[in-house]
């Protein structure tokens, strides 16, 4: 007899045939035997009552089935708390150099057909995710809690699956195939202990994949979340709450690839022709062939308005040049997103074209909507106290977060410390999170992640977030964010950080609680408040205060990493270091010099907004039609240096942001005359909207007005970067 995935599968019903004898099964010693529908030896069927409450009993609420099972072997959760204290794979690893078995000799439902033979890497014989009688989630089975012990690997291989719990400890992969086109998984709650696949880096998921989290429902109505309680002692049985409507991983990992067309195709790019409203088409640089009729793409304003983002469907792609195709859309727009670069009063120009971005992907984990008062349920996806590396490809989030709620975001990474392996950091690449109920990618105490490609849209909340000042070493690469948007039911503030009165109902595209991390290439493409807010606190925020090494440290006055290439513009400020800036000034505060380089901020209503923050040498930006190009207010040493400022407003911007302007323009008094500060070599041109002349500005002025001498050329000046993967910044008392 073939051992199907019922073996695997716990608690379920005991598998039999047609013939309606009793199969025995081989199930893991730690499962409740099963009590038989059809008695082997006496052939006494039950009678209907009996059966049906059985089916009550056996149910995953039951007190029969509910008995405590070990959920991994985590360190307790006690003060001092320290990120060593992880979860670990509860099989005691990851599976590991496994036989195979080809694709094609597993046997499936005939609906679905022959499957594209290969290699797989499995933890052993691949088993289909199929039941004797009735498929998994189908039938009366469906919305039961499945469990894939240790030592298993299960091919997910059927068009739909209702599940209550799935708990994954052995290894879930999810089937490829031209047969069976797109997979659904609906579930309450999914537990990854041991791996789950889709797809690899070398060959993304051509099928569909689309996970969507159900609402776990009281008796009363209310929502129930899963509770994970911790094996040790030590821990005195208190549970975690993971939340309900929640895809957690503790300890274990998740390998998502489905980027479509692959992993080189481009998740965003810029116009190469300006795009007028009422037109269908857009022209784009590079080739975006893989960006397939039906997808969906989103332009992003250029104007100070950032409601003027829009998004609309793909009827055709045509690749126009090496470098250039032509997008045409099913609709025409609506706003007019400029494609040209402007001059900028030097014989040079400055590139604002509009931002395009493509929202599609082959994953997507989504939430449902309920009605009130659950409307801003939205579910969520945790990596919870996991140093496993893991890997997030391709994969669209969508209407995701518990707004007004605590820890429960589209993408989190609560806790995670460094990774475990050094040469294998997290990696969140190319994924799109879109229509969120709160907050896009939040990292909590979470070190040396690579966060590359990704794309947001029509998102509520701070979008990327470092959450309480002890993330370092983190690299944020051209990641793109538009349309971040206020919330309408804030999360409580913390009683206990005296700072910690920052609020979502501010919404910054890239939130920071510290500067020592990296960015380079990323886009704030417009939002309700910031394109870039760093807020260091003079102390931890949360959990972060009870790290050791770090815990007891000043996040203002740490060094930065290297900020080169950023864009933020039609926001209310571009940059700003409001409240409490940065003060690293001081030789026993890491007092490197840091240098804001190549950045170009347009049409805000202030480009940088520097408040309390020393030693900081804003190099080679570009200032473009910004009510106020910087405002610089309690610093000292701030260094402003091959710097352009145009101020001239052509029709795009609006009559409140020309209104703004009017009362307070860019100025040369204004920059030079901030306590502290100084110019060198720094060109002002159209300075105001009353004044177009382009003039350039005597720098030498401006630079006399400073008491403090200008600090060190670059080329004199150490930059300090983040740490190494696997090291932590080597930290200074005073």
């Amino acid at each position: 007899m073939r051992t199907t995935a019922a073996a695997f599968m716990a608690p379920s019903k005991p598998s039999h045939g047609r013939n309606s004898r009793f199969q025995h099964s081989t199930r893991p010693l730690t499962h409740p035997r099963p009590i038989p529908l059809f008695l082997p030896h006496h052939r006494l069927l039950l009678p209907p009552y009996l059966l049906l409450l059985l089916l009550v009993l056996l149910t995953p609420s039951s007190p029969l089935l509910n008995g405590s099972q070990s959920l991994g072997v985590p360190l307790a959760l006690a003060a001092p708390f320290r990120v060593t204290d992880a979860y670990k794979p509860v099989c005691g690893g990851l599976p590991a150099n496994p036989p195979r078995k080809r694709l094609e000799e597993v046997e499936r439902p005939k609906d679905v057909g022959p499957a594209v033979p290969g290699p797989l890497e499995v933890a052993q014989e691949i088993q289909g995710f199929t039941f004797p009688l009735w498929r998994a989630g189908r039938g009366l089975l469906q919305w039961r809690d499945v469990t894939i012990p240790c030592g298993a690997a299960i091919l997910l291989d059927m068009p739909e699956v209702r599940v209550g719990k799935l708990k994954i400890k052995g290894w879930l992969k999810v089937l490829d195939s031209p047969k069976l086109p797109h997979i659904r998984v609906k579930a309450r709650f999914i537990l990854v202990m041991g791996r789950l696949t889709a797809g690899s880096a070398s060959r993304q998921l051509s099928s569909r994949l689309t996970v969507t989290l159900h609402p776990n429902t009281g008796y009363s109505g209310g929502r129930k979340p899963y509770m994970l309680r911790k094996v040790p002692p030590a821990d005195r049985g208190n549970p975690r709450d993971l939340g309900h409507k929640a895809f957690a991983v503790v300890g274990g990992q998740v390998d998502l690839h489905g980027m479509p067309g692959g992993a080189d195709t481009p998740s965003w790019v810029r116009l190469a022709a300006t795009a007028a409203a009422g037109q269908r088409q857009l022209v784009v640089e590079g080739d975006v062939t893989a960006w397939q009729p039906g997808f969906t793409v989103a332009v992003a304003a250029t104007s100070t308005d950032f409601n003027e983002a829009e998004s609309r469907e793909i009827e055709s792609v045509t690749l126009v040049s090496p470098t250039t195709s032509r997008i045409t859309l099913t609709s025409p727009l609506s706003h007019t997103h400029e494609g040209t670069s402007v001059p900028d009063g030097f014989g040079g120009t400055i590139d604002i074209r509009a931002e395009v971005a493509m929202l599609d992907r082959r994953i997507v984990i989504q939430g449902t909507d309920e009605p009130a008062p659950h409307q801003y349920d939205g579910g969520h996806f945790m990596v919870y106290m996991t140093p496993t590396p893991q890997t997030i490809e391709g994969v669209q989030f969508r209407g995701l977060g518990h707004q007004g709620t605590l820890g429960r975001y589209p993408l989190h990474f609560h806790v995670c410390g460094l990774p475990a392996d050094a040469s294998q950091p997290h990696v969140v690449r190319k994924n799109a999170i879109v229509h969120t109920k709160q907050r896009c990618m939040v990292i909590h105490a979470t070190s040396n992640m690579s966060i590359e490609d990704n794309v947001t849209y029509e998102t509520k909340g701070h979008c990327f977030l470092v959450e309480e000042g002890s993330e370092t070493g983190n690299v944020f690469r051209r990641n793109l964010g538009m349309s971040v948007r206020q919330v309408e039911r804030v999360i409580p503030p913390d009683t206990s950080d005296p700072y910690g009165f920052h609020t979502d109902k501010q919404p910054s595209v890239f939130w920071l609680a510290t500067p020592f991390n990296s960015f380079f290439g990323n886009v704030a493409a417009g939002s309700d408040n910031s394109g870039f807010w760093l807020e260091a606190n003079p102390t931890m925020r949360g959990l972060s205060r009870l790290l050791p090494a770090i815990g007891n440290k000043r996040p203002d006055r740490f060094n930065w990493g290297e900020y080169v290439g950023n864009v933020a513009h039609s926001s209310l400020f571009g940059f700003r270091t409001y409240p409490h800036g940065s003060q690293s000034r001081f030789p026993n505060y890491n007092g490197t010099i840091t240098y804001l380089k190549d950045s170009l901020f347009y049409r805000n209503k202030a480009g940088i907004l520097f408040v309390n923050t020393e030693r900081i040498v804003v190099e080679n930006g570009a200032f473009v039609e910004n009510a106020y190009g910087m405002d610089i207010s309690r610093n000292g040493g701030v260094t402003v240096k091959g710097c352009r400022f145009v101020g001239t407003l052509p029709s795009t911007c609006t009559a409140k942001a020309r209104s703004a302007l009017r009362s307070s323009s860019i100025s040369s008094s204004r920059t030079s005359s901030a306590r502290g500060s100084s110019i060198g070599s720094t060109s002002l041109a159209s300075s105001s909207i009353a004044n177009k002349s382009n003039q350039i500005l005597a720098t030498a002025a401006a630079a006399a007005a400073s008491p403090l001498t200008p600090p060190p050329t670059p080329s004199s000046v150490p930059t300090k970067a983040p740490p190494q993967s696997g090291s932590l910044p080597a930290w200074q008392t005073p």
